[in-house]
């Protein structure tokens, strides 16, 4: 997705749309600048709330997310 020429992208699951949305938030955090709270919110709506309820793993992986451009490059100090 980094190329402008690969999109538009269709995300999906077959398993359902946990992981299709967990993928849509993610996509909106790295090139939309969405917050996690708002990739989270959007996310939870589509899905039917199934699989990101409190405490959940799928929940904690995407309020924990951090997109490329928070991270330190390799080798740089903290």
């Amino acid at each position: 997705l980094d190329q402008p020429e690969n999109r538009p992208a269709l995300v999906h699951c077959n398993h359902g749309v946990r992981r299709a949305a967990q993928f849509e938030a993610i996509c909106r955090m790295e090139y939309q600048r969405w917050s996690n709270d708002r990739a989270l919110s959007v996310l939870r709506r589509r899905s039917g709330f199934l699989g990101f309820r409190s405490g959940s793993r799928s929940r904690r992986f995407v309020q924990g997310y951090v997109p490329r451009r928070e991270r330190l490059p390799i080798g740089e100090p903290s």
